[in-house]
């Protein structure tokens, strides 16, 4: 997994927390606190069960559009994210709506990362 520093706006202010970037997370996965925060509405949210947080059965996460900034470039991006009450999680981006948008390149041999838009 990859850290990267993300932009939120939560009540005008500016947030630089890190991300995880997890090619093996088919979804993305968010603290519901982040939703309260910035004032996602969770309420009509579908609900969906996720499996393999804090090491237990499935837990219930909310369904809802999460807009990202990343902190050092101009890119901005909407993903759909699974939030969820857990203080295991903070924000962790997987697959869906992120790798079809951004080839990741990451070479360990190297220590080399690196994100480009697709064409």
């Amino acid at each position: 997994m990859l850290k990267l520093e993300v932009q939120l706006v939560v009540d005008g202010r500016k947030l630089y927390p890190l991300a995880l970037i997890d090619s093996g997370a088919d979804q993305t996965m968010v603290n519901i606190e982040y939703a309260q925060k910035m004032g996602i509405d969770l309420t009509k949210a579908p609900k969906r069960p996720m499996n393999g947080i804090e090491g237990t059965g499935a837990k219930e996460t909310f369904v809802a559009p999460f807009p990202l900034k990343f902190a050092d470039w101009n890119e901005e991006l909407t993903v759909p994210a699974c939030f969820v009450d857990s203080p295991t999680v903070n924000i962790l981006i997987g697959e869906e709506g992120f790798f079809d948008v951004f080839r990741i390149k990451f070479e360990k041999d190297h220590d080399s990362f690196e994100i480009t838009k697709r064409n």
